[in-house]
């Protein structure tokens, strides 16, 4: 027991850490650049960290850095922290958009959201940064759904991954014909549903595929939405 909390506090000793740095490090560049204190230009210089992940093995984190120096809205980047090392790693390039990391039970694996072999959508990784495998195209939808859960997760035997992504609902044909006739209205929709009254008319279903082979297959379907998978 007492080796365990020494290890957890370890833990959460390296995710202050790098929640401090993420945050502040830029800022602090930016101070000492002009020596005038905060400048709207230091704005494109901030990093703050998200979605941290532990291994199940205790031997890594996996974390999110969200940048905000593209027009538009912050994007965030792949990180993988060693505690052994004390190391930090990149995954993908310089430009690469990628986050969400989900790890796999054997801990050789992070599921993720983002750019590998060219492609976008859901993919796969080493720990060290090696073997980026793109696995499947992955979508959302903008329909206002509340508190969803997890929307990635491993099978116990880190085989296949179980994902949801969106699918064309009865009413998109229509909603897309001339005339356009829409039937389905947002309230209040806000950046992440788009900024439009209109929703897209698609369904959250449930997929599983398989990360040797990447057959993909669709579980549920319907007019319906599914998620929270386990």
């Amino acid at each position: 027991m007492k080796m365990a909390r020494a290890r957890w506090a370890n833990l959460v000793t390296v995710g202050v850490a790098i929640l401090a740095v993420g945050i502040f490090g830029g800022v602090a560049r930016g101070q000492a650049a002009n020596g005038t204190g905060l400048v709207p230009a230091d704005y494109q210089r901030m990093r703050s960290v998200a979605q941290a992940a532990i291994s199940p093995d205790g031997k890594f984190v996996a974390y999110t850095v969200i940048r905000y120096d593209r027009p538009g809205r912050p994007w965030p980047q792949l990180w993988v922290f060693d505690v052994a090392s004390g190391k930090s790693s990149r995954i993908g390039g310089e430009q690469d958009v990628a986050g969400s990391p989900v790890w796999s039970p054997d801990s050789k694996w992070i599921a993720y959201n983002g750019a590998a072999e060219g492609k976008h959508g859901l993919a796969v990784v080493r720990p060290d940064g090696t073997a980026a495998t793109f696995l499947t195209e992955a979508s959302g939808t903008n329909a206002p759904l509340p508190g969803m859960g997890a929307e990635v997760t491993w099978s116990p035997d880190s085989k296949q991954i179980a994902f949801i992504s969106a699918t064309p609902g009865p009413e998109t044909a229509d909603a897309t014909g001339d005339p356009m006739v829409i039937t389905r209205y947002m309230y209040k929709p806000d950046a992440g549903e788009g900024m439009t009254r209109f929703n897209d008319n698609r369904r959250l279903h449930i997929f599983i595929v398989d990360v040797g082979s990447k057959a993909l297959r669709q579980v549920t379907s319907g007019d319906t939405y599914e998620h929270s998978v386990d």
